[in-house]
């Protein structure tokens, strides 16, 4: 059964659409221009991660590995988990249409998967506390030692920001390839 978002008003979805294509958002853009800026380490954390339901604009810097210096941008769409996989430690479930590899990110499977047995993206939260984590990718299979067998991409939520969160974003998995940098989510 495909994941059920909120809906959103016609003028709210063009407003978006011409917001990210439109160059809101410019490719080239530096960070100060977007008022998206790495985690401080000095700002409120998180806090409660039913704040991160809903949508959310999201900027990616690459500040590390092939695509270093490279900026992209999309959408990120969450909802509540269903029980059996908040039971599990994921809490959120949707879909994203982020370019990472634009900034060298890696994954399997699709981003805009809705699928709640393999959505695009999960928010997880580690048993007793420690920081949230946004993992990209629709696929993601274990070798028997438990080591992911394909990559993935994963956004560790740091801080809260004005508008939103920021934190740290690392492309983990099969292959040897290496990426990272930082991320800002602004809710629309």
């Amino acid at each position: 059964m495909p994941l059920r978002l909120p809906s959103r008003s016609r003028s709210a979805r063009l407003a978006l659409l011409l917001a990210v294509l439109g160059g809101a958002v410019p490719v080239r853009a530096s960070a100060q221009v977007n008022n998206c800026i790495p985690p401080t380490g000095h700002a409120e954390p998180v806090g409660s991660l039913d704040a991160l339901r809903g949508s959310f604009l999201v900027i990616a810097y690459g500040t590390s590995g092939p695509r270093k210096g490279r900026i992209t941008s999309g959408t990120l769409e969450l909802a509540p988990a269903p029980a059996e996989m908040r039971r599990e430690g994921t809490l959120m479930i949707g879909s994203s249409s982020l370019d990472l590899a634009r900034v060298g990110g890696r994954f399997s499977g699709s981003l805009r998967s809705r699928d709640p047995g393999a959505p695009g993206v999960t928010l997880e939260a580690p048993p007793g506390g420690g920081r949230a984590t946004l993992t990209f990718g629709s696929v993601r299979t274990r070798t028997s030692a438990g080591e992911l067998a394909v990559p993935v991409t994963r956004f560790e939520l740091a801080e809260r920001s004005l508008r939103g969160y920021r934190g740290y974003w690392r492309t983990h998995g099969a292959g040897g390839h290496s990426a990272a940098g930082y991320f800002c989510a602004t809710r629309f």
